[in-house]
C-alpha cells in the first residue's frame, strides 16, 4: 500500500489519473464547466477501468455492469453515461 506521505500524496495520484481527461463542449453548453469536468472525469474512470483485462472478461461473461453516474445533490438531478454515445443523458426519477 503507498504511503498517503509520498511526494503526491494519494489525491494527488488519483488526480493524476485525471491529466488526460477531455471535456466535452457539448457538457459545457449542457451542464457548466464544473460539471463537464466532472463528467470527463467519470469518462476517464471508465476508460481506466475498462483497461483491466479482468474487468473486461467479467463484463463480456454478464457477471459485471459499469455505469457512470453523476448526481447533483442540489437539484437532485441524476444523469448516466449512455457508453454507446458516450453522452450523459438524465435519468427518470421513479
Amino acid at each position: 500500500m503507498a504511503s498517503l506521505n509520498s511526494e503526491q500524496g494519494f489525491i494527488g495520484r488519483w488526480l493524476a489519473l485525471l491529466d488526460d481527461a477531455k471535456v466535452a463542449e457539448n457538457d459545457v453548453a449542457v451542464y457548466g464547466q464544473e460539471t463537464a469536468f466532472e463528467l470527463a472525469a467519470i469518462r476517464s474512470s471508465f476508460a481506466h477501468l475498462k483497461s483491466f483485462p479482468f474487468i473486461c472478461e467479467r463484463e463480456e461473461k454478464g457477471m459485471l455492469a459499469l455505469h457512470g453516474l453523476h448526481l447533483d445533490i442540489g437539484s437532485g438531478r441524476l444523469i448516466g453515461l449512455d457508453t454507446a454515445s458516450s453522452r450523459f443523458v438524465e435519468l427518470d426519477k421513479a
